[in-house]
């Protein structure tokens, strides 16, 4: 059995690390599940100091999700017929749809 291999140079390379480290970053936030409310919870208000840590988090997330968009739009322009494109335009619409959904909420 033989496994095929290719180097796509620095590009493949740079993307590739690129966008582990914005998956990973963005990961936790996107995929926590929402719990529901507990009876009475919506009454008591949040201590400030988890608020503003609510908020700190929230434009971390929104920070990495901007950086991703701008590294696999950059990526897609200088190579828009590599064998990784259908993958790169499916993360992109992916956080497109992200952006989307939290400016909406």
């Amino acid at each position: 059995m033989s496994i095929r291999t290719t180097n796509n140079g620095a590009r493949g390379g740079f993307f590739a690390v690129a966008l582990a480290l914005v998956i990973a970053r963005a990961a936790p936030a996107a995929g926590a599940p929402a719990t529901p409310p507990t009876p009475g919870s919506e009454d008591k208000p949040l201590p400030p100091v988890i608020e503003q840590a609510i908020v700190e988090k929230e434009k971390q997330v929104v920070a990495a999700r901007r950086e991703a968009i701008g590294l696999l739009e950059a990526y897609l322009r200088d190579s828009a017929h590599s064998r990784e494109q259908a993958e790169a335009l499916y993360k992109l619409a992916e956080l497109y749809w992200e952006d989307s959904k939290a400016s909406y909420l």
